[in-house]
């Protein structure tokens, strides 16, 4: 009865704190919600495949959305500020082949297509605002996996509140719920080797949804890549296996080509190459122009100098948590999963090669998380806040056998 009467307690701790993040991230949304939905250019293929969901053609519904009120709309206000973007806006062609580099990214557009009884032209920022909930369940659940309820929970309110997450979480992209998706994996990946192989369901579910919502797919399996190449044992290949298997219908059968993306991205968004060549001699310019723009968001975004300064403190903070997450030692493999993804994120940037105001960055935010748990984690213990019944979590032990196998016999990872 002790131990059934500590759970419960554990349970409800867990249940009230993440009840705090939610609290938070729907505060933060408040003071931001804007009159008028926030249209981008991406937006409005997304608002097109919805329209598709819904029964419509593909000539028919980027007919009705591009040369409809909310497309003539966007042409107009990026005729002021982005001509070359109008024009291509205005483009039937362009518009038709540019398409095809949005065909992976259905699960937006389809919960866009349930929604619009109810909420109409904002259903895909309803989606965009599920997204941002389901990011912020997942994170405080991810974190405190391994991480005290109250350290989980600040980290996470911390990347609501803060950050990319806030800003694009009201607009109607796929960016959000490509996070979501990826912290959801993460989390199934670390209950299949916190608990055994009965959840490899959830996780292979996960990734399957993630495969039709973003690329982000890539930053968990090199996750899962990173854990198996750093112990080969059957439960971290079977992850692999499985993440491969059920991520790679979509980007078969899904989608430009590799290639064609490249080039699409690279050309600024009208390619009149898309060979291999073309490819390889304009990526280096293309990825050097990401990365200094990433480098200088505050100057490329006009910021002011107190916030460029807040910027760079934090991100000076994130480094030193990040640095904390690849000098982390021990057997448990929650550690090396995480650390995987960074390699991963950084793939996905560079094969997106275009600057993008820190939508696509927000793919490092497992990482980051867990680096700034750390670092808060550190200096709680440094300062004599953590106890002895205070600890943070800790892996579950299981006895070690000769040889472990895939019913979990030997030790987790």
């Amino acid at each position: 009865m002790r131990r059934g009467g500590l759970a419960l307690t554990e349970i409800q701790s867990k249940a009230k704190w993440m009840m705090v993040v939610l609290g938070v991230g729907v505060i933060s949304l408040a003071t931001e919600w804007p009159h008028s939905v926030q249209w981008t250019p991406d937006g409005l293929f997304y608002e097109a495949q919805s329209l598709e969901v819904r029964g419509q053609s593909t000539d028919q519904a980027q007919q009705s959305v591009f040369r409809g009120p909310i497309g003539q709309h966007v042409i107009a206000v990026d005729a002021r500020v982005a001509p070359s973007v109008a024009r291509q806006l205005d483009s039937p062609a362009w518009v038709r082949k540019s398409a095809q580099h949005y065909r992976r990214r259905w699960l937006v557009p389809a919960l866009g297509a349930a929604l619009s009884p109810l909420f109409g032209e904002r259903s895909l920022e309803i989606a965009s605002l599920l997204g941002f909930l389901v990011l912020a369940v997942f994170l405080y659940l991810l974190l405190v996996r391994r991480f005290s309820p109250p350290v989980s929970a600040i980290v996470s309110s911390i990347f609501l509140v803060l950050g990319p997450v806030r800003t694009y979480a009201l607009y109607p992209l796929t960016d959000i719920w490509g996070v979501a998706m990826l912290l959801v994996s993460l989390y199934a990946a670390v209950l299949v080797l916190d608990r055994g192989p009965r959840w490899l369901w959830l996780w292979a579910a996960a990734m399957a949804v993630l495969s039709l919502t973003r690329e982000t797919s890539v930053v968990a399996l090199l996750g899962v890549l990173w854990l198996a190449i750093r112990a080969p044992r059957p439960r971290n290949l079977a992850l692999l296996a499985t993440g491969v298997a059920v991520t790679l219908p979509a980007s078969l059968l899904l989608g430009g080509s590799l290639r064609a993306n490249l080039a699409y991205n690279e050309s600024g968004f009208q390619p009149q190459n898309s060979s291999w060549n073309y490819v390889v001699s304009h990526y280096w310019p293309a990825l050097r122009s990401t990365v200094h723009s990433d480098l200088t968001v505050p100057h490329v975004e006009g910021w002011s100098i107190p916030h460029a300064i807040l910027f760079y403190l934090a991100c000076a903070v994130l480094v030193v948590g990040v640095i904390l997450l690849l000098r982390r030692g021990g057997d448990d493999p929650f550690f090396p999963l995480i650390r995987g993804t960074l390699p991963g994120a950084v793939l996905y940037i560079g094969l997106a090669v275009s600057y993008t105001s820190l939508r696509l960055e927000m793919a490092f935010l497992p990482a980051l998380a867990v680096g700034l748990a750390l670092l808060l984690e550190t200096a709680l213990v440094r300062s004599g806040a953590y106890s002895r019944e205070s600890d943070p979590p800790k892996a579950p032990v299981e006895r070690a056998s000769a040889v472990g196998t895939l019913s979990g016999t030997g030790p987790p990872g």
